[in-house]
């Protein structure tokens, strides 16, 4: 038998996050014209990988005045890597295919 009451308990679970945590280590990949996943959540100083997973040349550019990155051209089979050191929702586009839009969001967690 618990000491903790229902109630309580209830009380509780309301106060925690119970979102997934985030990934320890990033990966998008490019292919068909998108970044899947097309939001990806990462704690603070999460070096992030963007793969060309497809059969066309792609530019990641970011969209953030906070942080500034753009990769070189990214053939089929080729990696961009880029590390978030601070805290907040960076969004990012392929600058040669405009329709390709994704966001990292970048959380302190304490594991």
């Amino acid at each position: 038998m618990s000491d903790i009451s229902d109630e309580k308990i209830k009380d509780l679970k309301r106060d925690v996050d119970i979102n997934e945590p985030p990934d320890e280590a990033g990966y998008i990949s490019i292919v068909g014209f998108n970044f899947t996943p097309e939001i990806l959540n990462v704690a603070v100083g999460t070096e992030v990988v963007w793969s060309n997973d497809d059969s066309n040349n792609h530019q990641i550019e970011s969209d953030s005045n906070k942080v500034n990155y753009k990769s070189d051209l990214l053939y089929p089979g080729e990696n961009f890597t880029y590390v978030f050191n601070d805290s907040g929702e960076y969004s990012y586009h392929c600058s040669i295919h405009s329709e390709e839009k994704g966001k990292v969001v970048v959380e302190d967690y304490y594991y």
